[in-house]
């Protein structure tokens, strides 16, 4: 068995400082160990733990003792540590967990993509991982972030002090070195009264290696306001050289001349005889297993030495609950430490709000509540908007609290509001050239881009963009987080040239700073294949993702998952080149290359395999996408249950493929057990939810039951504008398709004045030139034709063909052909459902 080893900055006496435990894989200790111990003694002055073989198992004892005692427990993570089965997940993760210890995932390992995170990266739960090796696109350094993180989670010397003279008493323990379970036993049976919580139990366990034994001992006894002498056979025993033990020797004697009260709690019976004979005016023994008269007697012992008149003060109770959180001169003890914290932050006490608004949204000591988190950021935002007025700096940092913790909990309406108000503030206060200004400038666009404002979002980025470039730089990574930040606005708005443009600095800026190899800029290399696609040049889409392909082959290895993924985004660019059977080519080689890497039942093949049904059916090939929709039903139902947000998204799947089957009624049948479950596991206002319930409308529109169609319809875009807002993108498609709904049901009235406010509103926030707004011109036109209105239709069709021209640009000549062709006929012919379809179908390739 292997023992513990530690390490000091700069090789200090350890003293009493904070201890932070370091596991790896033993193959990377080599590489890890130095570095992160270089990057946490930068900031902080504690003592690193660290296994003396990383091969080896601690000790039972040592692991629920020693470990029990860490305030911090840091692991490198690599792939192995995250895809394979290992000790340091497996036994030092699980007991940081199961004794709710704070856990710090530090990324160690270039080659983690996407994929391995995605899927394996729930070993360590919901914490965020630190990246060691970044270009700095989250705005903050590694360093900083570490910095941080340690200073919020790790307590200073100064702080412990503190929390050192705020206990109402000290109490040593003493016993024999083999009784060190029972110690622990007795500590806690002393700290189960709640009357006695704010009394340190100082025993030698408490010692940092490299101390005194002698002199610590000495100090702590002269400290102390009472003993407690741990009884068990081992007190009569000799030690090893065959003389008095040391508690016998030294510890009880000097007891004795403190004059000091001496409690014997006996754990297991001992012979009073012998005890007598050995221990000189031995107190009378309290029963230690009868846990009502230990009590008593306990408090009788401590009573006078531990009157304190700030008993009950916020401040004594928040120092209290840092040193059960902290294991300062008591054991650790969580649930302790947070009733302390928060009786001292509902006294009003800010520093205790904070903590809890902190350990309630990184797992800290507690599980994650984002709602918990959100109120005690909330309580202590009014605290200081009272104390301090809402210019003070301690008002504005508590907003931006407030402002994440609502956003981590999915409120970005409120998580809007209040990052604005803190934006307003600090440019009225520190200008708009200040980090902090800045920072809430930006977290506005990211904002408004969860809540679908997508010009919004595009303003604030560009102008952020543009302050960042003159503060720090076109090359400076938080510039080039602006521009990722604009190239995801321009998607959203479907100014894909834009979207485009954006990435293409990125990548070229990356390339020079970083070099082409680098992840973040092979991420870019990626986008930019992307951006490519999106503006309809598939071709340079294609050549992009093949030498990304080529490259991630060479710097991760072809069987690395991020390398197969890559195969997917070439499947899809040979789809849109029109090369269906090339494209279920590299979707069939990406799914079998990954199930290779994952296993047949992993849950991310299932995404695969849908991909791969999409090109069955654009081949026409409806029974075979089928089929590959129902193997993914049965394997997730089979591994992640049956109501599971995955496994119903393929239940939704196959729906859509019976429709496409013409089995308008089994496609009833899902999409109805698909919406009734998507109710109940996530609420019927769930995205999801009103997702299915818009393909059930759907169903019902094809067995030609347009009433009930119409009806569901209406509840559908009712709760989208409840939930994401009148001019949401998903509120204005559950708009459009009841405009259908009514038209197929002879509502052309309806059908037209819903198509209409649909497509004014889609032109303001999305431009003239988007899909979404070229599709609503289509059904203009084609209900104003059923309509009797044919004159104005084939106008609106005609001036529709002339953008459809412009925008092109001499692309997709064949698919104008039709269009041209269907649109000579209509007015002999009279079909405008064919010119319709024939336009829709160029618009889905733009």
């Amino acid at each position: 068995m292997t023992k513990l080893l530690f390490r000091t900055k700069g090789n200090s006496e350890p003293g009493k400082k904070p201890r932070v435990y370091f596991s790896c894989l033993p193959e990377d200790f080599e590489e890890t160990f130095d570095a992160i111990c270089e990057d946490i003694f930068k900031t902080q002055d504690c003592i690193i733990f660290y296994k003396e073989d990383m091969a080896d198992e601690l000790p039972e004892e040592t692991r629920e003792i020693d470990l029990g005692r860490m305030n911090l427990f840091v692991f490198p993570v690599t792939c192995q540590m995250l895809r394979d089965e290992n000790s340091p997940v497996n036994r030092d993760l699980a007991f940081a967990d199961r004794e709710r210890k704070p856990v710090l995932p530090i990324m160690f390992e270039k080659s983690i993509g996407q994929i391995i995170l995605e899927f394996y990266g729930k070993k360590f739960g919901e914490r965020q991982y630190l990246t060691k090796f970044s270009s700095d696109d989250t705005e903050i350094s590694y360093a900083e972030k570490l910095k941080k993180y340690l200073e919020g989670t790790l307590i200073s010397d100064e702080m412990a002090e503190k929390i050192r003279k705020a206990f109402d008493a000290y109490v040593f323990l003493s016993y024999r070195k083999k009784d060190r379970k029972y110690a622990n036993e007795l500590m806690r049976l002393i700290h189960a009264d709640p009357l006695c919580r704010a009394i340190a139990v100082w025993f030698d366990e408490f010692l940092t290696p490299g101390e005194s034994f002698n002199d610590s001992i000495e100090k702590a006894l002269k400290n102390s306001k009472m003993v407690a002498l741990l009884v068990t056979p081992s007190l009569l025993e000799n030690d090893a050289q065959g003389n008095k033990n040391y508690v016998q020797k030294v510890e009880y004697p000097s007891a004795r001349l403190s004059g000091k009260p001496i409690l014997p709690a006996e754990k297991v019976f001992t012979d009073r005889e012998a005890l007598a004979a050995d221990y000189e005016d031995l107190p009378e023994i309290v029963d230690a297993n009868d846990e009502i008269r230990f009590h008593e007697e306990f408090k009788k012992a401590i009573s006078d030495a531990a009157r304190r008149e700030d008993a009950g003060d916020p401040m004594h109770d928040f120092l209290i609950g840092l040193a059960y959180l902290e294991g300062i001169d008591v054991e650790i003890n969580a649930d302790y430490g947070v009733l302390f914290v928060t009786s001292a932050a509902e006294a009003g006490l800010p520093e205790a709000m904070e903590k809890l608004y902190q350990m309630y949204q990184d797992g800290s000591n507690v599980p994650v509540n984002y709602q918990k988190s959100c109120e005690w950021a909330e309580r202590l935002y009014r605290h200081y908007l009272a104390h301090n007025g809402e210019e003070d700096p301690k008002t504005l940092s508590a907003i931006s609290k407030l402002s994440e913790a609502y956003e981590k909990k999915g409120d970005y309406e409120k998580a809007i509001e209040l990052e604005e108000k803190a934006y307003h503030a600090r440019l009225k206060i520190l200008g708009p050239e200040h980090p902090d200004t800045l920072a809430s400038f930006s977290g506005m666009g990211v904002l408004y881009n969860y809540l679908g404002d997508y010009a919004k979002a595009a303003e604030i980025h560009q102008k952020a963009y543009e302050l960042y470039c003159k503060m720090y730089g076109e090359e400076h990574p938080r510039t080039l987080n602006c521009i990722n930040n604009l190239a995801a606005s321009y998607f959203y708005l479907g100014d894909y040239q834009k979207e485009y443009e954006s990435a293409k600095k990125s990548y070229e800026v990356r390339c020079r700073v970083l070099g082409e190899e680098e992840p973040n800029t092979l991420s870019s290399l990626c986008e930019l294949a992307s951006g490519y696609r999106n503006i309809g040049d598939y071709q340079n889409s294609l050549e992009l993702d093949l030498k990304a392909f080529e490259l991630k082959c060479r710097v991760l290895g072809k069987e690395h998952p991020d390398t197969l993924s890559l195969l997917n985004n070439i499947a899809i660019d040979y789809m849109y080149l029109g090369n269906n059977q090339k494209a279920a080519e590299y979707f069939l080689k990406s799914y079998e290359g990954l199930r290779e890497v994952l296993g047949e039942e992993h849950p991310y093949i299932c995404t695969f395999l849908n991909n791969l049904a999409v090109t069955y059916m654009n081949l026409g090939e409806f029974q075979k996408a089928l089929e590959i929709n129902q193997k993914c039903y049965e394997v997730r139902g089979r591994v992640q249950g049956e109501e599971h947000p995955n496994t119903l998204g393929s239940l939704d799947n196959i729906g859509i493929v019976y429709g496409n089957l013409g089995d308008y009624h089994k496609e009833l049948e899902c999409q109805e057990k698909c919406y009734l479950a998507r109710c109940k596991i996530l609420g019927e206002e769930h995205p999801d939810a009103l997702e299915s319930l818009t393909n059930l409308a759907v169903a019902y529109a094809h067995l030609e039951n347009f009433l009930k169609a119409i009806e569901l319809g209406e509840t559908c875009y009712e709760l989208k504008r409840k939930v994401l807002g009148d001019e949401h993108p998903y509120t204005l498609v559950s708009m459009q398709n009841l405009a259908c709904a009514y038209g197929d049901q002879g509502d052309y009235a309806k059908a037209r004045e819903l198509i209409h406010q649909c497509y004014e509103t889609r032109r303001r926030i999305l431009g003239e030139e988007h899909c979404d707004t070229l599709s609503t011109l289509v059904d203009i036109a084609y209900y104003a034709f059923l309509d009797g209105e044919k004159g104005r239709a084939v106008e609106t069709f005609r001036g529709l063909y002339e953008t459809l021209c412009r925008i092109t640009n001499g692309e997709h000549a064949e698919e104008l052909k039709h269009y041209k062709e269907a649109l000579d006929q209509i007015s002999s012919s009279g079909d405008a459902k064919k010119l319709s379809e024939a336009i829709m179908d160029l618009i889905r390739k733009l």
